[in-house]
């Protein structure tokens, strides 16, 4: 289930970038990679523990980024965040 639920959250973050053309190139491409490097973790049973570290820390910064413009897609990275977590990545 949690890994489902990332999986809803990584869409729904696709969907909100989408609906929010204000974004810079620079943060759309950072989303766009953090979303795929989750989309991977995601898909391996034990990701090495360099890659979770490295992931969750990057979200995070691009949460704290973003949070001031853009406060929906921060929201939704930080639920990502905290969903890297429950999955121990």
């Amino acid at each position: 289930m949690p890994k489902q639920r990332l999986r809803e959250l990584v869409s729904n973050l696709h969907e909100e970038l989408e609906r929010t053309p204000e974004v810079d190139a620079e943060g759309r491409e950072l989303l766009r990679e953090l979303t795929g490097d989750i989309e991977e973790l995601v898909g391996h049973d034990s990701p090495p523990a360099k890659s979770r570290e490295t992931a969750a820390d990057q979200v995070e910064t691009a949460a704290v980024r973003l949070e001031a413009e853009h406060p929906r897609l921060a929201g939704i990275l930080n639920e990502i965040v905290d969903a890297l977590g429950r999955l121990g990545i």
